[in-house]
């Protein structure tokens, strides 16, 4: 364990440390040492995982190589800190005052869904995709969502060996876990689809749909998960369709108030 080296989210890209390094400069009171398994270093630092780890300026260990997670998970600790993958679920992070300050400003500037708001959300998601499990999760700031995904260790080094994922006969999409959806009940877009989908309008319900697979695409395609992204052109489609409509409806709208104010304005005279 102490020849392992890898980068990290603290360093600059190409500068690798040891784990005795990562002790070294944890805070007291950090009892893990995280980690996070991605292609490549662009992946990790873009990943939805990584916005608490950021915001609460925790370092976190970026693993590129096929046997990587294999021996993280199998050393499990390190001088006395546990290792964890920061996708793990019940991950907390030590907030300091500033944090947690900023966080009370967040949550005042954007409220999140209520409880039953999410409970119904979470529960029209599922029912929409169907084999997908679906959860909220506070780590996620920013992001809508992120999609978690879980494979047997030894899949997980045989995929990350090949770059055709099905000349080994594994499909992405059919393998159980993938399909966990973690939605972010704060982020405007979700809110909005709550709303939609209490909607007895049938065209907006079906927006509705294809906006959620969509959410659940980019989740998968940010994983690095999702097997053929060309099959989200039709559906990009429709939803610009959609938005191109709605800007129509909106500018022909306004077209007609400003016709009105002018009309009211010459009847005035």
């Amino acid at each position: 364990a102490p020849l392992l080296r890898c980068e990290t989210s603290a360093e600059e890209s190409g500068k690798a440390v040891s784990l005795d390094d990562y002790v070294e400069r944890c805070p007291e009171d950090q009892d893990q040492i995280y980690y996070i398994c991605a292609p490549s270093r662009e992946m990790a630092v873009n990943s939805a995982y990584m916005e608490s780890f950021n915001k609460s300026n925790t370092e976190v260990l970026f693993l590129y190589g096929q046997a990587d997670e294999f021996v993280m998970s199998h050393l499990r600790e390190y001088k006395g800190k546990k290792i964890v993958n920061v996708e793990s679920e019940g991950i907390t992070l030590p907030k300091s005052k500033e944090t947690a300050e900023e966080e009370k400003e967040d949550e005042k500037e954007s409220s999140s869904l209520t409880k039953a708001e999410t409970d119904q959300l979470c529960s029209w998601i599922q029912d929409t995709l169907g084999s997908a499990k679906v959860k909220a999760y506070s780590m996620i700031v920013g992001h809508q969502s992120a999609a978690e995904r879980r494979l047997h260790q030894m899949q997980m080094q045989m995929v990350a060996g090949h770059k055709d994922a099905a000349g080994l006969g594994i499909n992405f999409d059919a393998m159980g876990p993938v399909g966990t959806l973690e939605i972010n009940p704060a982020h405007p877009i979700l809110k909005q689809l709550s709303t939609a989908t209490l909607s007895h309008e049938p065209r907006k319900k079906e927006l509705a749909e294809a906006i959620i697979w969509q959410v659940f695409d980019n989740a998968r395609i940010a994983a690095g998960v999702l097997d053929d992204p060309r099959s989200m052109l039709a559906r990009l489609n429709t939803i610009l369709a959609a938005a191109l409509q709605e800007e129509h409806v909106t500018a022909a709208s306004g077209e007609v108030d400003r016709e009105g104010s002018v009309s009211d304005e010459s009847d005035m005279k």
